[in-house]
């Protein structure tokens, strides 16, 4: 079992996307499960506010299929199958989330104010770095606004001690 919850981390779920996307309810908990095509593998997630889990299913033993998880190369197939996981999870993420990587209060309310008085979003450009975003001018697509969560250790020299 896989836990997804560096994944979701920052991620504001909308439980009507999930909804949208294929998921089940079922006791405060949604479900998804998808076969992998040309295999005998069974994608299954299981979402919840407590737990963020998938796992994958041999399905010719109805086993977990645990090379899934292993880092290391282990063979073209077990790759494949590793990145259609993978691809499913994140198609999941980009459709049936929102990022929530601005949780201090001045940064809400600077939110806020631009929603208000521009009509803008965030705009969420770099994978890799998720607590980044801009706001961007619709006449001439030129970003008049950056959001962007900075460690206080980047405003601290330690160079001096100071």
């Amino acid at each position: 079992m896989r836990n997804l919850d560096k994944l979701f981390k920052n991620r504001i779920i909308n439980k009507n996307k999930l909804i949208e996307f294929g998921f089940k309810e079922e006791q405060n908990q949604y479900t998804y499960q998808e076969q992998i095509p040309n295999t005998n593998f069974l994608i299954k997630i299981f979402l919840s506010p407590h737990n963020k889990e998938s796992i994958v299913i041999d399905t010719s033993f109805d086993e977990e299929f645990v090379l899934v998880d292993v880092n290391e190369p282990v063979g073209e197939y077990i790759a494949k199958v590793r990145e259609y996981y993978d691809n499913l999870l994140k198609k999941i993420i980009n459709s049936c989330t929102l990022v929530d990587a601005f949780t201090a209060k001045q940064s809400k309310l600077i939110i806020k104010y631009v929603k208000e008085k521009y009509n803008k979003e965030l705009e969420f450009l770099w994978e890799d770095t998720p607590d980044c975003a801009i706001w961007r001018n619709d006449i001439n697509d030129t970003w008049f606004g950056l959001l962007m969560v900075v460690k206080k250790s980047k405003f601290i020299d330690n160079s001096t001690g100071e």
